[in-house]
């Protein structure tokens, strides 16, 4: 099994899940999220660094590439800012050793001629 989420969206599910399982018991708790974003064999996380950097969020996010990491399960990060700046120290000196830096213009903005 494999999860491809933009960021901002795994954030998202999390804080939805706070609400929920406040008033559905049967809800997933937070925990139960993270839980299965470190399990899954194979996570894409899209526009890294987009969410809003909350230590909440910050935690959130490093609990599961911590745990992936350890894990040693494949993560793919994608990014359009410098991984260095964007990523938590630890995280990304956990994931400096695999970085491919990729570049060159952007594809989806449209020239006129």
């Amino acid at each position: 099994p494999y999860k491809f989420i933009r960021t901002v969206d795994l954030m998202n599910e999390i804080k939805g899940a706070i609400s929920e399982s406040k008033w559905n018991p049967d809800a997933w708790r937070p925990e139960q999220v993270i839980n299965s974003y470190q399990a899954d064999f194979l996570l894409c996380l899209d526009d890294f660094g987009k969410h809003q950097a909350t230590e909440y969020a910050d935690t959130s996010i490093f609990d599961i590439l911590d745990a992936r990491y350890t894990l040693r399960r494949p993560t793919i990060i994608s990014t359009n800012m410098n991984p260095a700046t964007t990523m938590d120290g630890a995280i990304f000196s956990r994931f400096k050793p695999g970085l491919v830096l990729c570049g060159g213009p952007d594809q989806r903005v449209r020239f006129e001629r």
